[in-house]
């Protein structure tokens, strides 16, 4: 189960690093599809392609965390307290993403009639909440 879930998680992680580090790079494919839009259509907000690279080197940092985690990868090793309490924030984050912002993204979002909200309720709410409990899972598991 462990092996099966961390597996998941380190598939997951890399391709969603490998897809945000695309975009710092100035690739085009799936990046409006990504962003939270305002009743009108425009977009909520336009991530610069710092920040995107800087989201996808802490993907990629997930993705090692649970090859390092599950005993996939020994001969690395994160510091102590990174080990202790990195799959807690990591679980914490993708469930506060599934929550959203009671507005544009999450669960509770009011605007729920744009392309995004439609996709964000289809696949990112459902794919953050499989990372939140296959995460709080490996957690519980290895503890």
């Amino acid at each position: 189960m462990i092996i099966i879930s961390g597996l998941l998680l380190i598939a997951v992680f890399s391709l969603l690093s490998i897809l945000h580090i695309y975009w710092s790079v100035g690739g085009k494919w799936g990046f409006e599809q990504s962003l939270p839009q305002k009743p009108d259509g425009g977009f909520l907000f336009r991530p610069r392609k710092a920040e995107s690279l800087i989201v996808g080197l802490f993907l990629l940092s997930f993705s090692l965390y649970y090859w390092i985690k599950t005993g996939l990868l020994p001969i690395l090793d994160f510091p102590k307290w990174i080990m202790d309490f990195g799959g807690v924030a990591i679980a914490v984050i993708f469930l506060l993403r599934v929550i959203g912002d009671f507005n544009y993204v999450g669960i509770f979002k009011k605007v729920k009639d744009t392309d995004f909200a439609k996709r964000d309720t289809k696949y990112f709410v459902p794919l953050c909440l499989i990372i939140s409990i296959l995460t709080a899972t490996i957690e519980w598991l290895l503890d």
